[in-house]
């Protein structure tokens, strides 16, 4: 016992060192699981060579703050930054930008300019702007009355829609005479969008956004996803459609009505001429007072998501 005693190992931290680095069966060096099973890995792949001296190898890139992270230097961008920078510079900065000569809006219904727009319109053609509206509809179905038809309706809205453009400082008015809430995206609509923007040439587009969901009116994202389709690339391009004209590079677009705007436009100095254009909309009116009272709380700020369209 005595001498069984004297052989057991000490315990503490040199022992259970001698211990894991010993030897195992057989006498060779106890090794950790995982490193076998990576060697026997290794064996089964077979022998690997080093890459040839200046061989590239795909590296990612250091984690922005890592060990060969360098801030960017301003003089000297790089190619996507400089590019980005490009982009925007190039992005129109608002209704007083001068490279604006012709404005073209398309949208589904008679008062959708004057809810979205109108104060931009406004500050469009007060310096001297080109405006042109294009309706996809004459809203013939937006009453409550039994005893109207469509086809009165239409002409009433029509109407509504001509003289509230006249307080807006615009120029043509058309009308494609869809029915309202019936508009699906096809060629056929592509094509009478294209046939407008070939033919006002316009810098600026102001149109719907399309990305918010279903709780938007139907026709809204209809127009909004077809209005840019033809702007980019079909209006552009000489070889699409061409018995509609000659083609033509719309610079941009301002999608109103969406979720993500990249521009604000202050338009309190002309929201009492915004609004005054609304009220054209009077088959669309229950009481005026009303109206003035909420746009005036609420209508000093036109939003839009800027599209580069070059």
């Amino acid at each position: 016992m005595a001498g069984a005693a004297a052989r057991r190992p000490r315990r503490g931290r040199r022992g259970r060192a001698r211990r894991r680095g010993g030897a195992g069966r057989g006498g060779q060096p106890r090794r950790h699981p995982l490193h076998a099973r990576r060697d026997a890995q290794l064996d089964a792949e077979g022998p690997r060579r080093r890459p040839a001296a200046g061989a590239g190898r795909d590296r990612r890139p250091h984690p922005p703050g890592g060990p060969r992270a360098r801030p960017p230097d301003p003089a000297h961008p790089g190619p996507l930054l400089a590019a980005r920078r490009v982009s925007r510079a190039r992005l129109f900065s608002g209704p007083e930008d001068r490279r604006i000569k012709r404005a073209l809006c398309i949208v589904a219904h008679p008062d959708d300019i004057e809810f979205y727009c109108a104060g931009t319109v406004l500050k469009l053609s007060g310096r001297g702007v080109e405006i042109a509206f294009l309706l996809a509809t004459s809203g013939d179905k937006g009453s409550k009355d039994p005893e109207q038809t469509p086809e009165q309706l239409a002409a009433i809205r029509e109407a509504e829609q001509e003289a509230a453009a006249r307080l807006l400082g615009a120029g043509a008015v058309g009308f494609l005479r869809h029915h309202d809430a019936e508009l699906v995206e096809s060629l056929e609509l592509r094509g009478e969008f294209v046939a407008a923007i070939r033919r006002t040439r316009p810098d600026l587009l102001l149109t719907f956004d399309p990305t918010p969901g279903y709780r938007y009116h139907p026709d809204h994202r209809v127009v909004g996803r077809v209005a840019l389709d033809a702007a980019w690339p079909v209006a552009r391009d000489r070889l699409s459609l061409p018995d509609l004209g000659a083609p033509h590079e719309t610079a941009e677009a301002w999608c109103f009505g969406g979720p993500a705007p990249t521009l604000e436009v202050d338009v309190a100095e002309v929201l009492d001429r915004k609004i005054e254009a609304r009220l054209q909309h009077r088959s669309q009116t229950g009481s005026p007072a009303a109206l003035r009272h909420r746009w005036r709380a609420i209508g000093g700020m036109e939003r839009f998501h800027q599209v580069d369209l070059r």
